[in-house]
């Protein structure tokens, strides 16, 4: 039986939830993965998450249209997210998307200004190596192009949205290129 079939069943009073659960118990897991650290700073425990899907999952249940042409599990994705950051809001803290811009130049987005508790302590490193020349040799690792990138933002101090004009790349690409250039460097460290 699937899914659709199933909750067609429990919206006409079967009693079918708890099979229902058994099947869609790792879905409710990997969709409350992506709060657990939310809910983490927030203390709010795995269970009363687990709790939220639930009630999300019943809305899901209780709100499936099999004719709107989709599967259940997408509907039940989008009501189980829904309660997820509703019951996070009610715990009094906002939501942030990363990816949305902090400047009106749209240059930096929020997770390129978020604290890196690493940060410091690579910037402390880099800093000796520096003097040794180990930085300039793990440079010389990077694919030319994370090179290039490194070398116009960090170097000669060309802002971000100016690199991507200078190496004919889109804004989008140069960050995701900046990105793991920086991650590159991390990890040879």
């Amino acid at each position: 039986m699937t899914l659709e079939n199933m909750i067609e069943k429990i919206q006409k009073g079967e009693d079918l939830k708890n099979e229902l659960y058994e099947r869609t118990e790792n879905f409710l897991s990997l969709q409350i993965k992506s709060f657990n650290e939310y809910a983490f700073a927030k203390g709010v425990e795995r269970d009363e998450l687990l709790s939220s899907a639930w009630i999300g999952m019943e809305r899901a249940i209780k709100t499936y249209d099999a004719s709107s042409g989709f599967k259940f599990l997408t509907w039940a994705g989008v009501c189980i997210k829904s309660q997820l950051m509703h019951e996070l809001k009610q715990s009094g803290r906002n939501f942030v998307s990363l990816d949305e811009f902090v400047d009106d130049g749209q240059e930096l987005c929020r997770y390129e200004t978020t604290p890196d508790p690493q940060a410091e302590e690579d910037f402390l490193l880099a800093e000796n190596e520096l003097d040794s020349g180990i930085t300039g040799k793990m440079l010389k690792r990077l694919e030319k192009s994370q090179w290039e990138i490194i070398n116009l933002c960090f170097i000669k101090g060309v802002s971000l949205k100016g690199a991507a004009k200078e190496m004919g790349i889109s804004m989008s690409r140069a960050k995701t290129l900046r990105l793991t250039a920086l991650r590159s460097l991390r990890n040879m460290m």
